[in-house]
């Protein structure tokens, strides 16, 4: 198996899976939303930062590759795992009101059936 496949069949299962649990438990989703923006949990957002960082530096040292569609898509997590963790490390303020915004139902709404057509993409491709 390639490191592509192999990549593909954890993001697709796990974005398939948080997706739907998203879905099914906006509620909920939206009270973790509202403690991990209160100033009181800044050091769930900092280790959040770390662990997207390293995730991202881990994906993107491994897998880098964008011949393919699904190369592509795979390079393409590490990369905004880094970006994103770079970024939170950097500037956690910008990042909160980034995350404010982008935890609104609508925009939830928006992105929630890409990120369930992304997963199901890559759990097709690794498993079937």
């Amino acid at each position: 198996m390639s490191a592509t496949l192999f990549l593909a069949s954890i993001f697709g299962p796990l974005y398939l899976v948080v997706c739907l649990s998203l879905l099914l438990n906006k509620n909920y989703f939206q009270t973790i939303f509202k403690q991990i923006l209160d100033e009181e949990n800044t050091m769930v957002l900092f280790y959040l930062s770390i662990a997207s960082f390293v995730a991202g530096i881990f994906l993107v040292k491994i897998h880098n590759y964008w011949t393919n569609p699904v190369e592509v898509i795979v390079s393409l997590i590490g990369w905004c795992a880094l970006v994103k963790g770079t970024f939170l490390l950097l500037f956690p303020g910008a990042f909160k009101s980034h995350l404010r915004y982008m935890t609104k139902p609508a925009i939830i709404n928006v992105f929630l059936p890409i990120g369930l057509v992304l997963g199901a993409y890559l759990t097709g491709v690794a498993y079937f």
